[in-house]
């Protein structure tokens, strides 16, 4: 599995597998970004700039990663 199948995944998991009130409660996570990044990945609406997909992994995941932590 690639970086950008790793957002994807994210992604969707962000959507399916987290309740609403979960996400309403956890307003420090950009629950909408991060399916939207999916959706773009997924079905590359107007092209998928790679610059912004390896920013995202580099200056992103770890700020989510370490907000996330908080919550398991």
């Amino acid at each position: 599995m690639d970086n950008k199948d790793r957002l994807m995944q994210i992604g969707e998991l962000a959507k399916v597998s987290v309740t609403d009130e979960f996400k309403a409660s956890v307003r420090t996570i950009p629950w909408k970004q991060l399916y939207g990044m999916r959706n773009r990945i997924v079905h590359g609406y107007s092209g998928v700039n790679m610059n912004i997909v390896w920013d995202t992994i580099q200056e992103d995941l770890p700020l989510l990663k370490a907000e996330i932590e908080k919550y398991i």
